[in-house]
């Protein structure tokens, strides 16, 4: 007789600016699931933060199991404000529960998760919640300092298994998940959200509209941006600081040209969650969708970064329509002058 699979899948893609770029990827990844017939059924659900939910859909008597990956990049408001914690809080103690971290793991640390303990997870038996989950000492780094000790952080927490879109690290959450006494999966442990309101602090709060940084503030962000962002992040940013009108569509375009190999969403979202990059003031409300925000660089980055540029025009009559320009206003003259 056919089998009839019984595990569902609820695809979550994460709030905010930054994760408006993985919307393609997680409807290609729920057409993936589908399309596998491994599961009774596969749904793409939307958080839209600050209105997040705080728990499950109730379900049938006869609904199956359902396993939940949050595609997220930890980066957003919900997270530094604790937010989202009522509702992780709620499926972990209901569903098996994943975060897959859209950041290479370098990033990992300059997220919400800078200050949720790390921890390796284990289960025993097929399908348990997050809260039935057993917490061990998380794998030492060969480069970690070989005179800290570890310790496991207080009970009481939410148990998070935390993953990267790497292919490899889903086969030991699988076997996590359907009990495999042998599975170790890495993970964090978040605070009860009764407990503690606030996440982790405040950390890395994104710099207002209206703010200034000084030239040598900018030189420090821009090379600790360097350190760690992809080629074709790099690239983007020094694309961004000769652009006049910066969108997501645009930031796409502008990818595009400069890499047009890379794995597209991935420098998109280095770019916006890399300190260097801010909103527009005065774009809030109704119409105010990720698509149709505006951004700018930071002023000293752009100064930074941007100028001196050499204008040269596709085609000239006379010899005019060149130029240098040393800042954005002579910039945007020497376009306009044609």
């Amino acid at each position: 007789p056919r089998r009839v699979p019984m595990v569902a899948v609820r695809l979550v893609l994460d709030g905010g600016v930054s994760m408006a770029v993985w919307e393609p990827l997680a409807q290609e990844l729920q057409r993936v699931l589908a399309s596998s017939q491994a599961f009774h059924r596969v749904e793409l659900q939307r958080l839209t933060p600050p209105h997040l939910p705080t728990r499950q859909p109730a379900s049938g008597a006869n609904d199956a199991t359902t396993v939940i990956l949050l595609l997220s990049d930890t980066a957003g408001h919900h997270w530094w404000d604790g937010s989202i914690l009522p509702w992780l809080q709620a499926i972990a103690h209901q569903q098996p529960l994943v975060v897959l971290h859209t950041l290479p793991l370098r990033y990992w640390e300059s997220t919400a998760l800078k200050r949720a303990p790390a921890v390796t997870l284990k289960n025993c038996e097929p399908l348990e919640a997050n809260s039935r989950y057993q917490p061990l000492l998380p794998l030492r780094d060969p480069w970690d300092d070989p005179g800290a000790k570890d310790s496991l952080p207080p009970a009481g927490g939410t148990y998070l298994p935390v993953i990267s879109l790497d292919r490899r690290e889903l086969g030991p959450w699988a076997a996590l998940v359907m009990g495999e006494a042998w599975a170790r999966c890495a993970g964090r442990v978040l605070p009860a959200a009764e407990s503690e309101p606030q996440l982790l602090g405040r950390g890395e709060q994104q710099i207002p509209a209206s703010a200034e940084i000084s030239d040598e503030e900018a030189e420090r962000l821009w090379e600790l941006f360097a350190q760690r962002a992809s080629p074709e992040a790099r690239e983007l940013m020094h694309s961004m600081a000769a652009s006049l009108f910066l969108t997501l569509p645009v930031l796409r375009l502008l990818l595009a040209v400069v890499a047009p190999q890379a794995f597209a969403p991935q420098p998109l979202a280095e770019v916006l969650v890399s300190g260097l990059v801010r909103r527009l003031p005065g774009q809030e409300g109704v119409g105010a969708t990720p698509e149709r925000l505006q951004f700018e660089l930071l002023p000293a980055v752009q100064r930074l970064l941007g100028f001196p540029s050499i204008i040269r025009p596709s085609f000239t009559l006379g010899g005019t329509g060149g130029g240098i320009a040393y800042n954005a206003e002579e910039f945007e003259t020497i376009c306009k002058r044609g």
